[in-house]
């Protein structure tokens, strides 16, 4: 009989810079796994392996329906795995969290593993939890929790927001690419000028990034998208570079070789302050989110 396999669940392959770091360290952590990804060519290019076993998500909309439906190659990638898949992991992330949407999609994924590897342990590992959920978002949550067989959160609010669900209180433990930044070493490559990364989840208007270029006159600028959906946010004018990062060696260099970053989203921030330290990390307004808000708290982060 062949080895059991564990399976890893999150926003793989979506674009989104911090989950495919968070899918980096997890690799590390259970190497071997099989992964679940939205766009196998973009997980393999991140991670820089081409030796990965990858498969789709299981069918949470019309459209994937509608493929589930029409397309044998991609129910029977899933099918094959029945009976194969001792452990499903989700190894980070705020997944049920700010959207109704997201918490959909996350509570679909759970019943369709439920109802296809029955005897699998699932673990839900340093999640972000939101408190502010709408009443539908609550429910859907509070279900798909009750279905698995371990959770740990990354903050108190979410620690709150279990609880509140009538659920055993987790553990609070760091969230993954905390944990793996603080623990490398970095070696800067020099440049001629000083340098300022960016980052904004809404656009910067001119305004602001008139104050930004007037108080930082002696830096060069650099906007990393963190999420595709972040290009739009670059302000009109913009006379820095931008940054697709591509690959987890990419990402981590990136912000070793800058003096200063101000920004907006949750692992801009992490990757900031455990390379560049707290006191050169600055967020770029208020925060957006209760994970932000709870991490700047934690750092003792203050605003641009």
């Amino acid at each position: 009989m062949p080895t059991a396999k564990t399976l890893l669940v999150g926003n793989f392959g979506s674009g989104n810079i911090g989950d495919e770091m968070i899918l980096h360290t997890a690799m590390a952590k259970y190497p071997g796994s099989i992964i679940m990804t939205a766009d196998p060519g973009f997980t393999s290019q991140f991670l820089m392996r081409d030796d990965l076993q990858m498969v789709p998500f299981f069918p949470s909309g019309i459209r994937s329906y509608w493929g589930w439906i029409t397309s044998p190659q991609y129910r029977n990638t899933l099918k094959n795995l029945k009976g194969k898949i001792d452990k499903i992991i989700f190894p980070g992330g705020g997944l049920f969290a700010i959207k109704h949407h997201a918490c959909f999609i996350w509570a679909q994924q759970i019943n369709w593993m439920k109802s296809y590897f029955p005897e699998a342990e699932i673990r839900l590992e340093a999640q972000g939890v939101d408190q502010g959920l709408s009443g539908k978002a609550q429910k859907l949550t509070q279900k798909a929790l009750q279905k698995v067989n371990k959770i740990s959160v990354r903050d108190e609010a979410s620690q709150e927001a279990v609880t509140a669900f009538r659920l055993p209180k987790p553990k609070i433990v760091d969230d993954p690419v905390f944990a793996y930044l603080t623990q490398k070493e970095y070696q800067k490559e020099t440049r001629e000028r000083w340098l300022c990364l960016l980052n904004a989840v809404n656009i910067i208007d001119q305004k602001l990034y008139s104050r930004i270029k007037k108080e930082l006159s002696r830096y060069d600028f650099q906007f990393i998208l963190m999420d595709p959906s972040d290009r739009k946010n670059i302000p009109l004018g913009f006379e820095g570079e931008e940054i697709i990062i591509r690959t987890h060696e990419q990402f981590t260099q990136t912000f070793a070789n800058a003096d200063m970053a101000i920004g907006e989203r949750f692992h801009f921030l992490i990757a900031a302050t455990q390379i560049l330290g707290n006191q050169k990390t600055l967020l770029l307004r208020e925060p957006y989110s209760e994970k932000v808000e709870s991490f700047c708290q934690s750092q003792g982060l203050k605003i641009f």
